[in-house]
């Protein structure tokens, strides 16, 4: 019974961390496919690529200066 107990507790535990690290690891294994994706839209359209990094860039940047004008100057937490 007590071998069962304790089967159950670390059971118990890997689920919790399981459900903690998931969130990471699909954020990570998503980072991964979009930079797969763009690799290949690279290769195959690259007619399409360029302005489609400009873009992407040019949103970044305007993302980046409006999120900082309006955090009054202050650094934010990474």
């Amino acid at each position: 019974m007590e071998v069962f107990l304790l089967w159950m507790d670390e059971l118990d535990d890997a689920a919790v961390a399981l459900w903690t690290l998931l969130p990471r690891a699909l954020g990570f294994l998503a980072a991964m496919a979009a930079l797969l994706a763009t690799g290949l839209a690279c290769l195959r359209f690259p007619a399409l690529a360029a302005p489609s990094l400009a873009l992407l860039l040019a949103s970044t940047r305007f993302h980046r200066g409006r999120s900082s004008s309006s955090a009054g100057g202050t650094l934010r937490d990474a």
